[in-house]
């Protein structure tokens, strides 16, 4: 009994004593040098880019081939297709709608195979005969989609509007003239016609070759001119809009532009005849938009191009009519930088000249309030955190562009504003 009582004491004993514990390790937190990183400046789409819409001219000699075997043939060769009316519309760089409405006339003849059944097997009772000669003249219209990357024609409707037989001449029975006349260029099955565009020429080209039965019909055309009717010499004109309101203060990104409180908003307009895609690519930009540091309005600063993000949306290609964009976060100035210089870039394969604008850098704009100095004038330069501000020191006028322009006068400060 006594030797239990000792061991539940024992046991109690070390229960109550403080455990032992193995001294932890401290947890230090340490830094750890990262690289830099480069906010990129964005350019954004203030409009949809607008696309080409061109009228162009069709005219094309075809030859209409009809073949029954061993029974009848119709043929049409030397036949001209010209157009009443014809337009393209480019919805992007590779997909247009187009719409044709042309006349065909054509001079041709049909024939029949005969056989003499009392003949036998002599040759000279059997062979083709003539069935009739005739002159046609047809009238309709086709409306086809155009991709201009696989270069080709897929005619989406077709309608036959005037078909007649301007002469006929039958010389067999059962050969008389078709009532109502065959439309030889616009009446066939919608999933015969097909044809091809080509980006360099700007030329469209429709065919037709399909079996009816054992019968095969076969329409191919070589095309004379298809063109667009404007041969205007082709422009580039880029423009530098008024950014952030409808009342800009003073006109920010026309005359200056104020890092603080503006961006770039420019437009490219694209007028007169197309221009082929580059080397036939018709996803290669004819022209870019570029942004340039710059100590002067001719001087780049070197390694001076402005990053951007959304790169693509200052391209500029062979069928836009008009690009719009916005350019905002302007990445930091280097401190040497006194203009951005905006250049449109052309392509070495266009005949065109690059263009470019010198926006001056502004110092100090905080709209709506006026900063000015009675003597100096406000200057660029780097803060403690090496961040560019402008500075200025001396007498300050402070006003406000909305109202009075000089409300107080502040002698001998120094005045220090946010990024230039």
């Amino acid at each position: 009994m006594l030797y239990q009582i000792l061991q539940r004491l024992r046991t109690r004993l070390r229960e109550s004593r403080p455990s032992r514990r193995r001294p932890q390790p401290q947890c230090r937190p340490q830094l750890q040098l990262l690289e830099t990183r480069l906010l990129l400046t964005t350019a954004n789409v203030l409009s949809e880019p607008t696309f080409r819409t061109d009228e162009f001219n069709y005219a094309a000699n075809f030859d209409f081939d009809l073949v029954a075997p061993k029974d009848f043939r119709d043929k049409i060769e030397g036949g001209q297709q010209s157009s009443t009316s014809a337009s393209l519309k480019w919805h992007d760089p590779v997909n247009a709608s187009g719409f044709i409405a042309a006349e065909a006339v054509g001079t041709g003849t049909a024939e029949f195979y005969w056989l003499d059944p009392t003949a036998g097997n002599d040759p000279s009772y059997t062979g083709w005969l003539p069935c009739a000669d005739y002159r046609i003249y047809n009238a309709g219209t086709y409306s086809f989609d155009v991709n201009a990357e696989s270069e080709t024609v897929t005619v989406t409707d077709k309608e036959a509007l005037v078909s007649r037989y301007d002469a006929y001449q039958s010389h067999a029975i059962g050969c008389e003239q078709p009532t109502p006349a065959t439309s030889y260029s616009f009446g066939g099955s919608l999933d015969g016609y097909s044809g091809t565009y080509d980006p360099q020429t700007l030329e469209v080209n429709i065919g037709y070759d399909r079996f009816h039965g054992p019968t095969h019909v076969v329409v191919t055309t070589d095309v004379i001119s298809s063109g667009p009717v404007n041969t205007d010499p082709s422009t580039f004109t880029m423009t530098l809009n008024p950014y952030g309101s409808e009342e800009p203060r003073g006109v920010p990104g026309v005359d200056f532009l104020d890092l603080n409180n503006a961006g770039i908003d420019l437009t490219v307009d694209l007028a007169g005849k197309a221009i082929p895609p580059v080397n036939g690519d018709v996803w290669e930009p004819v022209a870019k938009v570029r942004l340039f540091w710059a100590d002067s309005d001719m001087n780049k600063l070197e390694g001076g191009e402005v990053q951007m993000d959304n790169r693509e949306n200052l391209n500029v290609y062979w069928n836009n009519t008009q690009i719009h964009v916005e350019v905002d976060d302007l990445s930091d100035s280097p401190h040497e930088a006194e203009f951005l210089i905006v250049e449109l870039d052309v392509a070495d394969t266009v005949d065109i000249a690059n263009q470019k604008l010198a926006v001056p850098i502004v110092c100090n704009d905080e709209s709506p309030f006026i900063l000015e100095l009675q003597t100096e004038e406000f200057v660029r330069t780097d803060d403690m955190s090496g961040s560019i501000v402008c500075k200025g020191e001396g007498t300050v006028y402070v006003g406000r562009n909305d109202g009075i322009d000089r409300m107080l006068r502040i002698e001998d400060a120094t005045v220090i504003t946010g990024r230039a």
